[in-house]
């Protein structure tokens, strides 16, 4: 009963308008900071990498808490069938994936 509850909960949660605007904006603004990040290309320890590091964690903390709600309001089968959720996983596994590579030096 409580999985229930909690999967009721999260698919109106998930399927709510201003969840799917807000999830889009988390895209598109993790996107330009892609950018401006490697447009200017911060020096080890300044306050820009500092900042877009910590930006890195909240959209990562961001992408990772809606795929989760994603999965608990849809399941696998629905999850799975839905071209969205590829996309969303992409962007999640890429931020991940960038992430690491920054931690490990690599560029």
């Amino acid at each position: 009963a409580a999985l229930r509850s909690c999967r009721y909960a999260c698919r109106r949660l998930y399927f709510r308008q201003d969840f799917q605007l807000a999830s889009g904006l988390a895209v598109i603004i993790n996107f330009f900071l892609y950018v401006v990040e490697c447009q200017l290309q911060p020096p080890s320890d300044s306050d820009y990498e500092t900042a877009l590091y910590y930006f890195d964690i909240f959209f990562l903390a961001i992408f990772a808490a809606e795929l989760l709600i994603n999965l608990t309001a849809t399941f696998a089968r629905e999850f799975v069938l839905d071209l969205w959720n590829w996309f969303d996983c992409f962007i999640f596994l890429n931020s991940l994936v960038y992430f690491s590579l920054q931690q490990s030096g690599s560029n």
